[in-house]
């Protein structure tokens, strides 16, 4: 019992600050949890998403990832929506991968 109350409910999540507004992300990460969740919309399965998609990340990760988010679905739903435009994925790909980056990504650089 004692094991129970000193292991964090989820032991593969943190929440930090991103953008001004806080995201669940898989920790040692930057993949925020509503993309594991896009995943699983999508089709893939935990199995998938750790073999053939994001091969870095562990089940236990990905299940951990599915685990909060039906634990905190409201959130990581509005997440999901603010997600879903042009500008919000510029504005992160500018931020992840630095303005030198972003341009060569986008081809504005070669």
């Amino acid at each position: 019992m004692l094991r129970q109350q000193l292991v964090p409910q989820h032991a593969f999540i943190e929440v930090v600050e991103k953008s001004n507004r806080l995201r669940a992300r898989i920790k040692g990460t930057t993949i925020p949890v509503s993309v594991i969740v896009r995943y699983i919309q999508l089709g893939e399965t935990p199995e998938t998403i750790t073999q053939e998609v994001i091969p870095h990340l562990t089940l236990a990760q990905v299940y951990d990832a599915l685990s909060y988010y039906h634990a905190h679905r409201d959130e990581i739903d509005e997440e999901i929506a603010l997600n879903n435009d042009e500008i919000y994925w510029r504005n992160y790909l500018r931020e992840s991968l630095g303005e030198e980056g972003y341009l060569k990504i986008t081809g504005q650089v070669t």
